[in-house]
């Protein structure tokens, strides 16, 4: 009876049906997150899983600056002129992030001891396509597609797992530019979805972007 009386309000309230779906979601993302460090820890050497955590520690500096655009996009197009100053910001931030790029290229080299110049390649290519899979994804949770905006941010981590998973079918030994391309490739994938899922909310001279 208390079973059916719990459905019953998830039935009625929508808004309670669309948060718990948000949360599941949301969490199956983090669960292929742990999955991931899990199994590249089995797939690969000690030496080379401390290397890609060197790796991973840069990009969570950036990613702090980068998860929170979506909100950030969803306040400016509140605005009246929103959606017109919105490419503005973009651009500015995307220098911003490039220049900082830039100007520690060299000092993460040296800091980490990289010996191959490759991974700053996969590191500033990562950085770039989240920032704008963020700007996108706050068009989508300013449109109040919560649960589109959930799938987005679980995939990424379901194909990330996914490639790494086959990097090791065909190549049984997993290096660092594995580890970053299963980051990189799954970015590519999410960032055609987003864009298929929010095209629609997006001003009409977006494809100029890409020009």
């Amino acid at each position: 009876m208390k079973l059916k009386s719990f459905l019953d309000k998830y039935k009625i309230d929508s808004f309670s049906l669309n948060t718990l779906i948000f949360f599941t979601i949301i969490n199956s993302g983090n669960v292929f997150s742990y999955i991931f460090q899990f199994s590249l820890a089995r797939f690969t050497s000690i030496e080379n899983f401390g290397l890609y955590n060197s790796v991973s520690s840069i990009l969570m500096y950036f990613s702090a600056i980068v998860s929170t655009l979506p909100y950030f996009v969803t306040k400016t197009l509140s605005y009246k002129n929103g959606k017109i100053i919105i490419w503005n910001y973009f651009f500015l931030i995307f220098m911003i992030i490039n220049l900082l790029i830039i100007i520690f290229h060299f000092f993460i080299l040296d800091f980490l001891g990289f010996k191959d110049e490759g991974y700053f390649f996969y590191i500033y290519s990562i950085i770039n396509l989240s920032t704008l899979l963020s700007f996108l994804t706050g068009f989508l949770q300013y449109n109040k597609n919560y649960n589109k905006f959930s799938i987005v941010i679980s995939l990424q981590m379901f194909f990330r797992f996914i490639v790494l998973l086959v990097f090791f079918y065909f190549l049984k030994n997993i290096e660092v530019h594995h580890a970053l391309l299963s980051n990189l490739i799954p970015l590519f994938i999410i960032l055609i979805i987003t864009i298929y899922f929010s095209y629609k909310f997006l001003p009409n001279d977006f494809g100029l972007i890409f020009l």
